[in-house]
């Protein structure tokens, strides 16, 4: 009986030194990040689907109007921007450039104390299409884990002759002569 117990006090104290040792190992969320971390955390969402981050961000989402314009009327769609927070140490003050022109997906800000992406509207021009591409929230809270979903891209198609692009009623672009106009939604997921 000795030997058994000897050997159940072995296993638990073992057990408990190897907790210990990993703990220590894992990475734990900090209260305040670098901005260089924030810096990466932009590069790897243009070019990675899924990112797993060792902080805290914050997911925000504000809704605007994309309206595509011709002679007979205009045609609206509810488009979003994602906001994606965290409090950070330090760092150059970025003012954040307004969404009706803001050309890229993901732009950085930073006030001193928090930094961010927030994302844009992306417009790519073709011989005969216009796509125009934006990252919707598909919930806003915090999280560690942020997923762009490209192959559930939600596509809206126009065909428009001689057309006017606005965001919240200001001018973006103008089409000239006969277009496809494509509107991609890609979701981001916590």
């Amino acid at each position: 009986m000795n030997s058994q117990m000897l050997v159940v006090l072995a296993l638990l104290i073992s057990s408990m030194l190897a907790l210990a040792l990993a703990t220590t190992r894992l990475a734990f969320e900090t209260g305040k990040i670098d901005f260089r971390d924030v810096v990466e955390l932009r590069e790897r969402l243009c070019f990675d689907r899924s990112v797993f981050v060792n902080f805290k961000v914050f997911v925000f989402k504000e809704k605007h109007v994309l309206e595509i314009c011709v002679e007979n009327g205009c045609r609206r769609i509810t488009i979003a921007e994602a906001r994606i927070i965290a409090p950070i140490s330090s760092s150059p003050l970025i003012e954040p450039v307004d969404f009706r022109e803001r050309r890229e997906l993901f732009a950085l800000y930073s006030n001193g104390t928090h930094a961010g992406i927030y994302t844009g509207v992306q417009l790519e021009f073709t011989d005969g299409e216009l796509i125009i591409t934006y990252i919707e929230p598909e919930r806003i809270g915090s999280t560690q884990r942020l997923v762009l979903s490209r192959e559930l891209i939600d596509d809206i198609v126009i065909y428009v002759e001689d057309a006017t692009i606005l965001i919240d009623g200001e001018k973006i672009a103008v089409v000239n002569g006969f277009k496809k106009i494509r509107i991609r939604k890609v979701v981001l997921s916590l």
